[in-house]
């Protein structure tokens, strides 16, 4: 996640497991982050799991082929 105050760009990282649990099902404690956010502010999200996601007419996903 980005956050723009200012003309300043802030990186705020988040945890590198996944939200469906995986091999760490049950074991994971996701980081909880609080960001102040006035008007003029800017917050951007972005995920790379895109690629991984499952759905449509096949039940395929949008695997990268190499």
């Amino acid at each position: 996640m980005y956050a723009m105050k200012g003309g300043i760009m802030e990186e705020i990282k988040g945890n590198k497991f996944p939200i469906g649990g995986g091999i760490y099902k049950n074991q994971t404690n996701f980081t909880s982050t609080k960001i102040n956010v006035r008007a003029g502010d800017s917050i951007y999200f972005s995920s790379d799991g895109f690629p991984d996601q499952f759905g449509g007419p096949k039940a395929g996903n949008w695997d990268q082929r190499k």
